[in-house]
């Protein structure tokens, strides 16, 4: 199962730099460097919509577009450890990246 590490702050599934989601989605369906990619599954923070645990050793599932990513195999990331991080005070996904992004081709 791959660590999911997350260091952006505002987003909604954050808790204590780790995610609450047991699945979420990387987009950058034709990316070739990190900042081509994003976390589909960033939801903005609010007072309203701040949500969620850690869960301890969750089977985490990271669907991924990010086809040319060595570590993607059949739309699924396969790493070990991953981390997707952010600019300060993003609003959107697009603001988002998957750090272990390594292109292959």
């Amino acid at each position: 199962m791959p660590s999911l590490s997350c260091t952006v702050e505002n987003c909604a599934h954050n808790k204590n730099r780790q995610c609450c989601l047991s699945n979420i989605q990387v987009g950058g369906r034709t990316a070739e460097v990190t900042d081509e990619t994003c976390c589909d599954s960033f939801a903005p923070q609010s007072a309203k919509n701040v949500q969620g645990t850690v869960i301890e050793n969750p089977h985490v599932t990271v669907s991924c577009e990010a086809t040319k990513c060595r570590y993607n195999d059949n739309c699924e990331c396969h790493a070990d450890c991953i981390d997707i991080c952010g600019e300060p005070d993003c609003c959107d996904c697009r603001s988002t990246e998957c750090a272990t992004f390594s292109c292959c081709r």
